[in-house]
């Protein structure tokens, strides 16, 4: 595994963590998180369903990394969309990462190519960034579904602590 500074391949570290043995590590953080992509808000962990409802989620053993809510991103599509515009914020879909769903004595009926994860495009004015990956599939245990893995270093900053807002409260 690279290191976590080496933008992983997002179709690949998708089915990695879907298809693990078990789900990988993940934690609750009480932290509200804010991405600030191009001088527009376009997540609030605080706007969604569940106020605080980021996770940290480790990728790999030794290093965590956050994951907000499909919720946190007012913006986003809906699920029957593949692009989305607001006044400020633009979306669309670039790809979906499918997985075959058969199963060892499977019949034909249930087989197929199943939607496992999406990758973004988010656009706001003159920047973009294409590393977004939304979970559509749970993974092992169901942990996994709606939650978003949205690169910070996308945001234009070189580490999280100055591309998101940190606040101990909604």
């Amino acid at each position: 595994m690279p290191p976590p500074w080496v933008n992983p391949d997002l179709p690949s570290l998708a089915l990695k963590l879907l298809n693990a043995p078990q789900a990988p590590k993940s934690h609750p953080t009480p932290r509200r998180i804010r991405i600030l992509f191009n001088g527009v808000y376009i997540a609030d962990t605080c706007s969604s369903s569940s106020p605080s409802s980021a996770r940290f989620l480790w990728e790999i053993p030794y290093y965590p990394y956050y994951y907000l809510p499909w919720s946190a991103f007012p913006s986003r599509p809906s699920e029957a969309k593949e692009s989305s515009t607001t006044d400020e914020v633009q979306w669309k879909m670039l790809q979906e990462v499918k997985q075959d769903k058969k199963l060892d004595g499977a019949d034909a009926e249930t087989s197929g190519d199943e939607v496992v994860a999406r990758i973004w495009e988010v656009r706001v004015g003159d920047k973009s960034t294409d590393r977004v990956l939304e979970y559509v599939h749970g993974g092992p245990d169901g942990s996994l579904a709606g939650l978003v893995r949205f690169e910070f270093g996308a945001a234009g900053n070189k580490s999280p602590s100055a591309s998101h807002h940190m606040l101990s409260a909604c």
